[in-house]
This record gives structure tokens, sequence and C-alpha cells, in this order.
């Protein structure tokens, strides 16, 4: 068809055939526009079904990502669970290596005290021995100890007595002086120059003590002395008994330090020889 008007146009010559030409290149721009047009159409259709397909792609996406914050959700205590079951399991990693560690320091220790042991056991029998022989020595001891005070007893029960009877003797040498004073022996008599009358009474009386009877007369007789006489009798006295103070105490210094020789010999016999005895 476009022939034909071309060829009519030609052949009628003139302003038609430059119009159809015009005609033909409109036509021509527009069949271009419209291809342009449909490319564009169609790459438009194109892009349209591709940002539809990326806008589903991209809601299942979201979709899966909402599962996925659920799963988390569901699946973090799960996590901390494990991580706490994880630190627990590395704790007790360390406390069994810590504790395989002294397991083997306590098999070492214990071998060790395994080859250290007859010597213990040596030391243990000489400890008992010791402790044996220590305890034989003790009884030894308390019984020599016993013995001593049985011993000791028995001397001042012997002094006692001879106190009560020097007291009785001494009572009885002032009666005789006292009533009969003629009848003793010169000896006797030359004796008990130094220790007057007056002072064997007193010697008597804290002694033993003498009877109501003994010390009435002794007062009677003081009484019917005169005055001058009982003042020398008084001087007399005075010196007697500072003499008695005297010849006591030295008595007494004498028989105690027999009694100390006494037991420190006993003690010297009982005691052990050497120092491994005594321990």
């Amino acid at each position: 068809l476009r022939l034909e008007n071309f060829r009519k146009a030609y052949v009628g010559g003139g302003a038609g055939a430059i119009q159809i030409a015009r005609n033909l290149e409109l036509e021509r721009a527009i069949e271009e526009m419209a291809k342009k047009v449909k490319a564009s159409h169609n790459q438009y259709v194109e892009e349209k079904l591709l940002m539809q397909r990326e806008q589903a792609n991209l809601q299942q996406t979201l979709a899966h990502a909402d599962r996925l914050k659920s799963e988390v959700d569901r699946l973090q205590p799960e996590h901390k669970r494990l991580k706490a079951a994880a630190r627990e399991a590395n704790r007790l990693r360390h406390d069994s290596h810590k504790w395989r560690f002294k397991a083997a320091e306590a098999e070492e220790t214990l071998c060790d005290m395994v080859l250290e042991k007859p010597a213990e056991d040596q030391k243990l029998d000489n400890a008992t021995n010791l402790l044996r022989h220590a305890i034989a020595e003790c009884s030894t001891n308390s019984d020599n100890a016993k013995s001593l005070e049985e011993k000791f007893k028995q001397k001042t029960n012997k002094a006692k007595e001879i106190r009560k009877l020097g007291s009785s003797a001494a009572r009885l040498i002032s009666d005789i002086s006292r009533l009969c004073p003629d009848s003793l022996p010169a000896d006797l008599r030359a004796r008990l120059n130094g220790m007057p009358l007056d002072e064997l009474l007193q010697m008597a009386s804290s002694e033993g003590g003498d009877s109501d009877d003994d010390s009435f007369e002794f007062e009677t007789e003081e009484a019917a002395q005169p005055p001058e006489a009982a003042a020398d009798e008084e001087e007399t006295s005075r010196k007697n008994d500072e003499s008695k103070e005297v010849k006591n105490d030295q008595l007494l210094a004498d028989l105690e330090l027999s009694y100390s020789e006494d037991e420190q010999e006993e003690k010297d016999a009982y005691e052990p020889e050497t120092e491994e005895e005594k321990m």
C-alpha cells in the first residue's frame, strides 16, 4: 500500500509526492516510536513482574525472618541453659584436673608413708617401751615415796613419844627436886644446875601440862615465899626461860637436821643412777 501510494504520488508529482514522503517518514517514526513504546512496555511488564517476584520473595523472606525470630525466642532459654552447662562443664573440667593433680600428690605421699612406715613403727615401739619404763619407774618411785612417808610418820611419832617421855621425866625430876632435893645424886644435881626447877616445870607444862594439884601446890609454895625471894626467883625464871628457848631451838634444829639427813639418805638409796632411768 505504501508503495502504491508512493507510485501515485510520484506519478502525480509535485506537492503530493512531498506530502506522501513526509507521511511515510511520520509513519516510520510512528512505527519506531510504537516499537520503542512496545519495548518499553514489555520492559515495564518484565520489571513489574520482577518486582512482584522480588516483593513475593521479600514477603517470604520477612515471613521466614519472623519464623526465625520466633524460633530464636523459643531457643533463647535453651541457649542460656546450654551456656550455663558449658560453663559448669569447664569448671568441672578444671576441678577434675586439679583433683587429678591432688590425687597424684596424695599417691606420692602415700607411697612415701608406706616406705617410711617401718621406721615410724620402730619409733613408736621405742616410745612405747620408754613410756612403759617411765610408768614402771613412776610406780617404783611412788612406792618409795610412800615408804619414805611411812618412815617419816614413824619417826615423827617416835619423836612425839620421846618428847612426851622427856616431858614426863622433866616433870618427875622437878617434883623430886622440889619435894626432896637432898635425895638426888650429886652428878644429877650438877647437871640440873644450868636448868632450874622453874624451867623444868615450864618445860613440863608446855609439853604435857601439869595436873591441877601440882599447879596449885606450886602456886601455893610461891605465895608462901618472901618478896625478895620471889623477885630473885622471877629474875632466875626469866634467865632460865631465855636459856630454855635457846636450848629448845638447838634441840629442834638438831632433830630437823637428823630427819633431813635420814630422808636424803633414803632418797639417794632409791634415786635412779642414770638419766635414761629417770626418763
